[in-house]
């Protein structure tokens, strides 16, 4: 049975009693934000994915990274039939990563 892989990359997000957005965490709701208005087929533009860095401390930037280490660990359970999961997993690899570069790079300190 093929899994469901739900990455908060460009996909909103379901929300439910279990996890009301108030407890969204900042990037979470940056990302949310980015999204409202898009169909689902769309995709956080480059200048949206920029804007979200511009907001993003060094919370989002711990988070980010702890995303990506998720998401690495995540591609080891993955069987490797399952292509679509694999892309997924990778195409938000890619923008966390690029998303965390773009954060650092806004920082003197680089956080």
């Amino acid at each position: 049975m093929p899994r469901i892989l739900r990455i908060s990359t460009g996909s909103p997000a379901p929300f439910s009693a279990a996890h009301p957005r108030s407890q969204m965490s900042n990037l979470q709701k940056l990302i949310v934000n980015a999204r409202a208005g898009l169909a689902l087929h769309e995709k956080i533009s480059d200048d949206d994915w920029q804007a979200i860095a511009r907001q993003c401390g060094a919370a989002e930037v711990e988070e980010i990274e702890q995303r990506i280490v998720s998401l690495r660990a995540e591609l080891e359970t993955v069987e490797d039939w399952d292509g679509d999961t694999l892309d997924e997993i990778h195409v938000a690899i890619y923008r966390f990563t690029q998303l965390l570069r773009l954060a650092k790079a806004r920082s003197p300190s680089g956080f």
